[in-house]
């Protein structure tokens, strides 16, 4: 911590995951920590293409895929990589993706 310490707080509010709403038809986006990132997560409705979703990166100068799928994205403040999408079902829940991009 930093700063004044009379300054410091305890018991704030926090987040598990952030809901942003139905983004496209029958896509919905919700974002959640994970490690020092942060996770988007698509749910697509039934009968819906996810080929549909579309992610912008400002300011990427440059994009390659990795060798495990990741988007590798060129920055002026860095690189920033992505990593690959999978898709899980949601009912029933499974650990084992049905889907996986790989270059």
């Amino acid at each position: 911590l930093v700063g004044d310490p009379a300054r410091h707080r305890s018991d704030l509010a926090a987040y598990d995951t952030i809901g942003l709403g139905q983004v496209f038809s029958g896509v919905d986006v919700n974002l959640r920590p994970a490690g020092s990132n942060v996770e988007k997560i698509f749910t697509v409705a039934a009968r819906q293409d996810p080929a549909r979703i579309r992610v912008r990166l400002i300011p990427a100068t440059q994009l390659a895929l990795g060798r495990s799928g990741e988007l590798l994205a060129t920055t002026r403040n860095g690189p920033a990589v992505y990593t690959a999408p999978i898709a899980l079902p949601t009912s029933p829940p499974v650990e084992e993706p049905l889907w996986n991009v790989r270059p």
